[in-house]
């Protein structure tokens, strides 16, 4: 098995802060349901109001004969919220003092310090960090485009989706936003790290669907879809061997045919990358090899 690296005991110890403050989350979500199912139970309902403020909004409307048994449980919702503020603070202080580049991950909407800590803090590894992977970007406005650039992230993208869904895309995607799908021409030129994925099962796990899609950007049903996002086949060929293999953090062991690496491969009846374009999906697999063995072979050799 290719060598596995562990975190170091900082790293280790920061997420800690993250899981802690994340059961202590648990524990609270447990008691206000806990609170609002047992009154339910008696025809009443609570007030809708925020998890911070339920034990001073719902005091008042706790029937008379519940109050000794839940009343106790308020003033513990309270005291885990004040711990989960003091986590909070802890993980805001871990982002601005030992990981500065989740600045960078919060430029993402959705992604706040917790996610971000804990993203930074689980590929900490001793001898370096990562790999740092943003999975899809279906979409890509130019700003967000140049934030991914400047991530240093690998993009793990799914050109196939431009094959098995590139008419439903151009029927129901606003014209104005076509042009943001799948740019991954914009993002090889900007000298992003791509790596290509089926995102089976959602659709079919066709390396080679995949690479006809990222040339072409030419659906089944052959409309085009923005191409000058299309890549060449060698630079598509990369992304979906040695590109995948890195972003998986296993580049030193597949992904390339060299001394060394797994001989695992396959043999094409055809060099992809001297074959015309649309060439590409008429490609066969002639044989498989796994280790060095063959593992399958098309019949008649």
């Amino acid at each position: 098995l290719y060598p596995i690296q562990h975190r170091g005991e900082a790293a280790q110890a920061d997420l800690a802060v993250v899981k802690s403050g994340d059961e202590l989350v648990r524990a609270r979500t447990r008691l206000v349901n806990h609170i609002r199912g047992s009154v339910k139970a008696f025809g009443e309902r609570l007030p809708s109001c925020s998890t911070e403020a339920f034990p001073h909004r719902v005091k008042l409307h706790i029937p008379g004969c519940l109050k000794m048994a839940l009343e106790p449980l308020l003033e513990m919702i309270q005291q885990l919220t004040a711990q989960i503020r003091q986590y909070d603070r802890q993980i805001q202080q871990l982002c601005q003092q030992k990981y500065p580049d989740t600045e960078n991950l919060q430029q993402v909407r959705g992604v706040g310090p917790i996610t971000a800590l804990a993203i930074q803090a689980s590929g900490s590894a001793p001898g370096g960090a990562g790999p740092y992977r943003i999975e899809h970007a279906s979409e890509l406005p130019s700003d967000v485009l140049r934030q991914v650039a400047q991530s240093g992230a690998t993009v793990v993208t799914n050109p196939g989706f431009l094959y098995f869904s590139g008419e439903r895309y151009q029927d129901q995607t606003p014209p104005e936003r076509q042009p943001w799908l799948y740019r991954i021409g914009a993002l090889h030129r900007s000298g992003v790290p791509l790596a290509f994925g089926s995102d089976a099962p959602v659709e079919l796990p066709g390396p080679l669907t995949e690479i006809y899609a990222a040339v072409t950007r030419r659906s089944r049903g052959n409309s085009a879809l923005s191409p000058g996002e299309g890549i060449a086949a060698e630079d598509a060929l990369r992304a979906h061997t040695l590109g995948g293999a890195q972003a998986a953090g296993i580049g030193g062991w597949v992904g390339t045919i060299a001394p060394g690496m797994a001989a695992d491969l396959v043999l094409l009846d055809r060099d992809p990358c001297r074959v015309e374009p649309e060439a590409l999906r008429e490609l066969r697999v002639r044989m498989t090899l796994v280790g060095g063995g063959i593992a399958w072979e098309a019949p008649g050799g």
